[in-house]
């Protein structure tokens, strides 16, 4: 039994190949690789149901920049006998995804409609696409653009929720898969809007903990409550003054919320992502 090198090695995929040597012409009844994560895996085994001495199967799915490695096998008058192992190591990726895409919180005073986002970049990019569409509509609007924080003021519906995503622009054309989705509601300019600008919630999307806080002074929170799309309240936060409030959100699913934040100033509705 021979375990030949891997090859069509990508990112996220790699072919094995054995050969069986069988000089004793014995009955083969299976055949097939063992394989594992070169380091702290464990052996997962493929059956191939090709009958010819040479033989190979694709794994898909693997992480990029990882090593694996795989020996070829078969059994035969019950037996299993298997071949040499052989190490290979996936394909890095060329372009990586920008991560962290969220608002910088920045507030202004005069604008129809407006976001200020930002996002860590993992590929050494000078460039990327940043698109936002409404929630619940289908098409993209797209912006280039050469900055990791960046302001949207054209064409933006005040109060409306919207949707973000960017990717990288890398060297020769190539471009990144999108980041994680932005859901954000714009913000807008007017008395109306004062209170909304006070109140933020981060972070956002959130796993375990949302924070709900006032930046002005004079402006305490009295009550938290916590809507699903459908409008059905299903959480209530505890009453009583403060300028911060911390909210257990680990028990949610995952998907978008909408929170009520009562105010001795009046209230505010914000959405959030449960991831």
């Amino acid at each position: 039994m021979q375990t030949q090198p891997a090859s069509q090695i990508s990112e996220t995929a790699a072919t094995l190949e054995g050969v069986v040597i069988n000089p004793d012409e014995m009955v083969i009844t299976a055949r097939g690789f063992a394989w594992k994560e070169t380091i702290g895996g464990t052996y997962s085994v493929v059956n191939v149901t090709a009958q010819s001495d040479t033989f190979t199967h694709t794994l898909s799915g693997l992480a990029p920049a990882t090593g694996y490695t795989y020996r070829a096998f078969v059994e035969a008058d019950g037996e299993v006998i298997y071949g040499e192992e052989v190490a290979f190591t996936t394909d890095s990726i060329l372009c990586p995804a920008p991560t962290n895409l969220e608002e910088t919180g920045v507030i202004i005073d005069k604008a129809p409609g407006y976001l200020f986002v930002r996002w860590t970049d993992n590929a050494g990019a000078s460039q990327w696409n940043l698109q936002y569409r409404i929630q619940g509509t289908e098409d993209w609007s797209t912006i280039v653009v050469n900055t990791t924080e960046v302001d949207i003021m054209e064409n933006l519906e005040a109060y409306a929720t919207y949707e973000l995503r960017v990717q990288a622009v890398c060297s020769d054309g190539i471009v990144s898969d999108w980041s994680n989705i932005l859901v954000a509601v714009a913000q807008g300019a007017g008395i109306e809007d004062y209170l909304a600008k006070s109140v933020k919630l981060y972070p956002n999307p959130a796993t375990n903990t949302l924070n709900v806080s006032v930046s002005n002074a004079s402006i305490r929170i009295t009550g938290v409550e916590i809507y699903n799309v459908y409008g059905q309240m299903i959480n209530v936060e505890a009453q009583g003054l403060a300028s911060l409030q911390r909210i257990n959100i680990s028990g949610l699913a995952s998907g978008v919320y909408y929170v009520r934040i009562v105010t001795d100033g009046g209230l505010v509705t914000k959405p959030f992502v449960k991831k």
